[in-house]
């Protein structure tokens, strides 16, 4: 025990004078929250529809107005309005002369058309009710299941950032620190001393795992202070997955230390494993953007369903316990059962 408190001291030591190190751990959770957050935390704008009138104003305008989702902006002629939807000034134009109404849409707008043209068929179809002097005979009502009331696309986000340097932590010390120790050859020195080879990478990446701790808490705090999101938190659930997915973490840093014997490729293997896991796992984008071959890809990541476990803990997603603990276990087994023998191979071959 107490070789094990001198390795954890040095590291806490050695990581506090890692300014890098430092920043990607508990700083670049920082910079993703607030970036994300000002980009998908801003709340729905209404759809800015360029309107020209070359008929008669009713019954078109008074519907429009009705359209909380619609911001109307109008325009004199169509050339005006052509102008402004290729300048992006409005999202989609519409004309409308009395008898015939057109939509214009910008054709480079590939991810919004789809959008902004079944509004389109929304307003037409409205349009032509009115003008029969009928109303819709079915009235929608949006209902959110579940416990959230209400979830955007930064609640989803958030989860996702809280698992980044909960994983990387352990991946990057281990991975970085057993190879550069062992080329080093400090490794074949601590092979003599009572340390366990376990206990090693518990001291290497306990630290990391406090400190993505920390970093969990400092994320949740900026969400719910500067955009307002807040998460019916399940706390049990969710300091249990935080330590056992940390554990995990040093198992995956510690099977690339096995797998690779130079720093510089440990620390590149472990950036391109973590690399691919943030594209394809659902941190950044939904899932539903990828083609089907690589969603299919993305259940193979231990980043995916690390992250849906964490939306399930903070209550954004419902999941069933054998799932969840499934998840839980999975990486606690990585930590646990498979940290031992992978260290004590690459300590060995020191």
């Amino acid at each position: 025990m107490k070789a094990f408190k001198v390795v954890f001291a040095s590291q806490v030591r050695i990581f506090l004078r890692d300014r890098i190190d430092f920043f990607l751990t508990l700083g670049l959770p920082i910079v993703f929250i607030l970036l994300f957050g000002f980009i998908w935390g801003g709340g729905e704008r209404p759809t800015k529809l360029g309107l020209v009138l070359l008929g008669p104003e009713e019954p078109l305008l008074s519907l429009l107005r009705e359209r909380a989702d619609l911001a109307i902006v109008r325009l004199e002629s169509p050339e005006d309005l052509s102008e402004a939807v290729k300048k992006r000034s409005v999202d989609f134009g519409l004309i409308w002369d009395g008898e015939k109404i057109s939509f214009l849409f910008e054709a480079s707008r590939v991810q919004d058309n789809p959008s902004y043209e079944q509004l389109a068929r929304g307003v037409a179809a409205a349009l032509e009710l009115r003008l029969q002097g009928r109303e819709s005979a079915v009235l929608p009502e949006k209902v959110h299941a579940g416990k959230l009331l209400q979830a955007s696309w930064l609640h989803m986000v958030i989860p996702g950032i809280i698992t980044i340097p909960i994983l990387s932590a352990g991946l990057f010390a281990v991975a970085s620190r057993v190879t550069s120790m062992r080329e080093r050859r400090i490794l074949a020195q601590l092979l003599v001393t009572p340390l366990s080879p376990a206990f090693l990478i518990l001291g290497l990446g306990l630290v990391r795992i406090l400190i993505a701790y920390l970093g969990a808490f400092v994320t949740l705090f900026l969400g719910a202070l500067v955009f307002g999101v807040r998460f019916l938190i399940r706390w049990d659930l969710f300091l249990i997955l935080v330590f056992a997915s940390g554990l995990g973490g040093l198992g995956f840093g510690a099977l690339i230390a096995l797998l690779v014997r130079r720093p510089g490729s440990a620390t590149f293997l472990a950036n391109l494993f973590l690399q691919v896991m943030l594209f394809l796992s659902g941190i950044y984008f939904p899932l539903e953007f990828l083609p089907p071959f690589l969603r299919t890809v993305s259940q193979f990541l231990p980043l995916t369903h690390l992250a849906q476990g964490m939306r399930f803990a903070l209550g954004v997603v419902e999941m069933g316990s054998f799932e969840f603990w499934g998840i839980t276990g999975g990486f606690a087994f990585v930590g646990i059962f498979l940290v031992p023998l992978l260290a004590r191979q690459a300590t060995r071959s020191a």
